[in-house]
């Protein structure tokens, strides 16, 4: 019992973890919905990508840690699912929670 104690201390410090992508898979999440605003981690260093949701569409270029930042200005909400198509074979979709895309 002592030992599992120990293991938990040395891990961290009970704080949830930021969630990093695993390597070599693409992610998105969803950081604000007005505007709407998409981050990508885990793309190709350079990778050109093509950010989607319904009939708009953005192309970024990934840092050479392989993450960007889209906004969609004018956009509250996506009701639609937002994918993301690098050009070096990428890929990665997120669906906001519907509940966020309620308007008031």
């Amino acid at each position: 019992m002592v030992a599992l104690a120990f293991v938990l201390m040395a891990c961290g410090s009970g704080e949830p973890a930021q969630q990093e992508a695993p390597a070599g898979r693409a992610t998105l999440i969803v950081t604000s919905m007005s505007p709407l605003a998409v981050s990508g981690r885990g793309f190709e260093s350079g990778e050109r990508v093509a950010v989607s949701t319904g009939a708009r569409r953005k192309t970024v270029v990934a840092t050479s840690s392989g993450r960007f930042v889209v906004r969609f200005v004018g956009l509250r909400c996506a009701g639609a699912t937002i994918v993301a198509v690098g050009s070096k074979g990428s890929r990665a979709t997120t669906r906001p929670p519907k509940a966020l895309c309620v308007e008031p």
